[in-house]
């Protein structure tokens, strides 16, 4: 993960250096148009790589519904009884 930060880091910094970067007074296109389409591709490609490595790395969880029972459930629920002098919680099933 340190390395794809450091390469959006590389990209944004290639970008602002080429938007302050003096340049001559010019109108040829190719020479506006180049350095541009090379900081885009190259925060496109880094983009992706990003993208992809924090999709790839998430566990996919597969969530099967619990199975019914067959029968009916015991019915059960906690009652406070007396055994030996002392109040205890017990589970009564019916």
């Amino acid at each position: 993960m340190r390395r794809k930060i450091l390469a959006a880091a590389l990209a944004l910094s290639t970008g602002v250096a080429s938007l302050t970067m003096p340049s001559p007074a010019s109108a040829h296109p190719a020479l506006v148009a180049i350095p541009w389409l090379f900081v885009a591709g190259l925060g496109g490609i880094t983009a992706g790589f990003i993208a992809h490595d924090a999709a790839a790395s998430q566990p996919v969880a597969v969530v099967t519904p619990p199975a019914q029972p067959a029968e009916p459930a015991e019915v059960c629920h906690l009652a406070r009884e007396r055994i030996n002098g002392t109040w205890h919680r017990v589970r009564v099933c019916e």
